[in-house]
């Protein structure tokens, strides 16, 4: 399994307060087969100093620059340049812990799945948590990924359809997404 390589992709808009604890996360994770890939979409803050200063560092950190067209846009260039056979995305403002990756990996293939969801906390500036979702009160059932996204939007329950509609929290199979992403 850690043959498999991930490709994490983050867009980055003026994030220089949260950015450089959300690269770490993803450079110290014990899945050491991945490349993470930084887009920056058109900051105006130090966002892509900080993203430089990584790639120098770090031989599995890849940085574009665009022009402010969106998140979207972003994390499509990502996926269009992502070399890894998994893609992952995660958000500038957050960060993971240090099995993330390892564990998502494991699910994935324990399962037999596309898509493995990990749990979460949201966490106020002060510290204070807000929500927490274990893995394991995720829904298991398996789906088409036309079945997935058509469930995931259909659900009356927000706080499912939060955890199924986002793209972060998620680690996915490279070909799901080319099957269903939907370009803009």
């Amino acid at each position: 399994m850690e043959s498999d390589q991930i490709s994490v992709i983050i867009p980055v808009y003026n994030a220089e307060k949260y950015l450089e604890q959300c690269i770490q996360s993803i450079l110290g994770q014990t899945y050491r087969n991945l490349e993470l890939i930084l887009i920056d979409d058109g900051s105006t803050d130090h966002s892509l100093a900080i993203c430089t200063h990584y790639q120098q560092q770090d031989s599995r950190v890849r940085v574009f620059h665009q022009e402010n067209l969106g998140v979207g846009k972003a994390r499509n260039y990502g996926m269009d340049v992502a070399s890894g056979n998994l893609i992952a995305f995660i958000d500038s403002d957050d960060y993971v812990m240090p099995n993330y990756f390892e564990e998502l990996v494991n699910a994935l293939y324990l399962t037999q799945s596309q898509i493995a969801v990990s749990d979460f906390r949201y966490y106020r500036d002060d510290g204070e948590l807000l929500m927490h979702l274990p893995a394991h009160e995720v829904e298991q059932r398996t789906f088409s990924p036309r079945e997935w996204f058509d469930y995931a939007y259909t659900s009356k329950d927000d706080f499912l359809q939060l955890v199924y509609t986002v793209l972060w929290g998620k680690l996915y199979k490279k070909e799901v997404l080319k099957e269903v992403y939907c370009k803009d």
